[in-house]
């Protein structure tokens, strides 16, 4: 076993004489047999739609060999490289931070300009390869279809507190530096859902000023608020001689 997560076991197995990670849900004993059988089988199809979606967007995933939805499991291809989390805190070069930056950059950029939010985008699920130091994309379990801005933001707001979170953690310059470089790529690679994206998070409504007494349209006499009936005064209370409608039939001459 590679690791374990809160929804799922990873293993390193041999499959069709390939290396091949596998991913297994487990069940929740703490729900219902059959709930949790429903969501265990809607959230292992949603993953592997997304990650087949994913690189359909030109987002570098791992290869999907194999989807078994009776064991709650995906067979995928093995990735040959570090996570992200690791590289900042062993030191990278600054040429390498730059690299890595832009290509982060813009598959988040693809991957929300097709709608697809990744869900738990953080330096751990953010493989960089050892042969040519290119970036995959890994673990969209709580991946998702949107359009909305905020989710795009909530996405975003998670990768660059997790790269903050390294920085505060060893406090080196590597680690700062690729936060800017990450921050940078991100509002700055050409999409502009990204762009509304990072503002959404900071952007404050203005209210809306008041109409100008000149583009305020009255009431003519012909609306239906002024034909209302009015129930007739009690003999002992004052009647009213200047009601709304006799004021409008007034100033119209009639």
């Amino acid at each position: 076993m590679i690791s374990q997560g809160a929804e799922a076991r990873v293993f390193s197995v041999q499959f069709l004489q390939r290396q091949t990670v596998v991913k297994q849900r487990f069940a929740k004993t703490y729900r219902h047999p059959a709930l949790d059988a429903k969501l265990t089988r809607s959230r292992l199809n949603m993953e592997a739609r997304s990650i087949v979606r994913a690189r359909k967007l030109g987002v570098v995933t791992p290869t999907l060999y194999y989807v078994d939805t009776q064991q709650s499991a995906i067979y995928m291809e093995y990735v040959a490289g570090r996570p992200l989390k690791d590289l900042i805190r062993a030191g990278m070069s600054d040429d390498d931070m730059r690299a890595v930056g832009a290509q982060v950059g813009k598959a988040v950029a693809a991957l929300h300009d097709g709608g697809l939010i990744h869900g738990d985008l953080t330096t751990s699920n953010i493989m960089v390869r050892d042969v040519d130091m290119r970036v995959v994309v890994i673990d969209f379990g709580l991946a998702h279809n949107s359009i909305i801005p905020e989710d795009k933001g909530v996405d975003l707001y998670v990768l660059v507190r997790s790269a903050a979170r390294e920085r505060a953690a060893e406090r080196t310059q590597e680690s700062f530096s690729f936060f800017n470089v990450c921050e940078m790529n991100l509002s700055m690679c050409g999409v502009h859902l990204i762009a509304s994206s990072a503002t959404c998070l900071t952007h404050t409504p203005t209210r809306r000023s008041a109409p100008s007494p000149s583009r305020m349209q009255l009431p003519s006499c012909s609306s239906t608020s002024w034909r209302r009936t009015r129930r007739a005064p009690s003999s002992g209370a004052p009647r009213l001689t200047n009601s709304p409608r006799s004021e409008c039939a007034g100033a119209n001459g009639q």
